[in-house]
């Protein structure tokens, strides 16, 4: 059912409860007399580097994230729908996020402009060159992140690199980050439940994963914390492997979307703050769904 009808239908009474309303859609929600919840996702979209091509160096990750303004894509893209995405993978609000300042790479033209002349590249009609040829990008999005992969697009070409949108399907996505078939890519990817999960999604070898293994102290953190019980220690051993991942820079956090849930008075939805794992049983019996 599209969001319209499923107000319209929660309004009269036939559905309880509207999830994954869009944030477009609120007002009208909350118009026909329902009320409204709003969490960030925890599912931020990052912009990842091909770091097997032009991005292996970290000075020229750090280029790309100062030519980016984070605070326009939301509001452009989002209007009051996203906020600013933590760069260090793990988002505010959340027990594993570290308490340390990390980088937030605000937009600075000069110093974006600076990492790239100390790269040896160049600069001829407002165009950058790198190995005096013009340079344009493979951007990789799948049909949800198009408006984001656009309005970026907009703002690294005003900086002066052009930029090809490839907008993907799935299959299609998921063979060429396979075959590091891009130059940026958008992705998400949650950063809820327990943080051993980040060894999958940012060092493991999977086609949506960052592949980030070839650090050796973040290698030597992942094994340590799958080792450590305590909890609070475990917390430490993450503070330093946030530290790691904002300043290496193997994808860029964006954004980190909102989430909201229209409902009538008859109930209250919950939400879990950090997640639910799949295949994991909730101790709710069937009949409160016929009560």
């Amino acid at each position: 059912m599209n969001p319209d009808a499923a107000v319209v239908a929660a309004a009269r009474g036939q559905v309880d409860v509207v999830a994954g309303l869009p944030f477009a859609k609120i007002a009208k929600a909350e118009k026909a007399g329902l009320q409204v919840q709003s969490r960030v996702s925890n599912h931020p979209i990052r912009m990842a580097f091909n770091r097997e091509g032009l991005f292996r160096a970290r000075e020229m990750r750090h280029a790309l994230a100062y030519a980016i303004d984070r605070e326009k894509l939301a509001q452009v893209v989002y209007q009051a729908g996203a906020n600013v995405a933590d760069t260090g993978f793990f988002q505010a609000g959340q027990f594993w996020t570290t308490t340390a300042s990390l980088p937030t790479y605000a937009p600075d033209a000069a110093q974006a402009t600076a990492l790239l002349e100390a790269l040896g590249w160049t600069r001829r009609d407002g165009r950058w060159l790198h190995q005096d040829a013009p340079v344009t990008l493979r951007l990789l999005a799948r049909k949800p992140f198009k408006k984001l992969a656009l309005a970026l697009a907009d703002q690294l070409e005003a900086f002066g690199l052009g930029v090809d949108v490839r907008v993907l399907g799935r299959a299609e996505e998921q063979n060429a980050l396979k075959k590091r078939d891009f130059d940026l890519a958008l992705l998400s990817t949650s950063s809820q439940g327990d943080p051993g999960s980040f060894a999958r999604r940012v060092v493991g070898p999977s086609w949506k994963s960052d592949r980030f293994s070839e650090h050796a102290d973040m290698n030597a953190l992942m094994a340590q914390q799958a080792r450590e019980m305590d909890r609070n220690k475990r917390r430490a051993i993450f503070e330093e492997v946030q530290a790691i991942y904002a300043a290496e820079l193997p994808a860029y956090m964006l954004v980190n979307k909102m989430r909201s849930v229209a409902h009538n008075a008859r109930i209250k939805p919950v939400f879990y703050e950090d997640g639910i794992a799949f295949g994991i049983p909730v101790s709710l019996h069937k009949d409160m769904f016929l009560r």
